[in-house]
């Protein structure tokens, strides 16, 4: 005969453990902040504008539970993206090939502390 398991919570007590300010949310703040913290240390440089713009987004609530993002949001003059070539390497209009230099991707680790 299969056992029976009841659990009760205080529904106000978990809200405040998984909410955007509970505990849950406070660690994941501190490993993104460790994350941007590793990639600015890591980011080429070369005019600051890639590097100035790692950010930690704000933290919320979505499908999969309490999220946030962060990276880098810098664009070119075209909207371009341009930290993921930089990460990746890309072949420029002349057809040269600009090896890749990866910083987010190395810096992941920082948020398994």
């Amino acid at each position: 005969m299969p056992a029976e398991v009841k659990v009760e919570y205080d529904v106000r007590e978990l809200a405040n453990l998984l909410g955007i300010k509970g505990p849950i949310a406070a660690d994941l703040l501190r490993r993104l902040d460790n994350i941007a913290t590793a990639q600015e240390r890591r980011a080429p440089v070369d005019t600051g504008r890639m590097k100035d713009s790692i950010e930690v987004s704000d933290i919320g609530i979505g499908p999969d539970g309490i999220q946030g993002d962060v990276g880098p949001t810098a664009t070119d003059e075209n909207g371009f993206p341009y930290p993921l070539a930089v990460e990746m390497g890309w072949t420029d209009q002349a057809g040269v090939w600009h090896q890749p230099r990866p910083f987010i991707r190395p810096s992941i680790d920082a948020g398994k502390l």
